[in-house]
């Protein structure tokens, strides 16, 4: 029988082999990188679990620009062009 706090999907098995026995770990699953807007996956974030990324320092986690870790380069651009043009109206 499965533990219960293996049963969720949250987690993958991993069989480790040690020098009697191979045994059963369940690992948390790496989450995938966050997406922009316009759907291409965000550069410069940190890609791990919970525990992992909550070590890392702030500026670790996210680009220290204007929208770091919300918009991709390309989205930013086009936003301050947009504010721009805006602006001059």
């Amino acid at each position: 029988m499965v533990h219960g706090a293996n049963k969720t999907s949250g987690r993958r098995k991993v069989f480790v082999r040690t020098t009697t026995q191979t045994k059963e770990r369940y690992l948390e699953k790496r989450p995938s990188k966050p997406t922009c807007v316009c759907g291409r996956p965000l550069l410069g974030t940190a890609r791990g679990t919970r525990t992992e990324i909550n070590k890392l320092s702030k500026s670790q986690k996210r680009p220290s620009r204007p929208f770091g870790g919300q918009l991709c380069s390309v989205c930013t651009k086009q936003l301050f062009r947009d504010q721009a043009r805006l602006s001059l109206e």
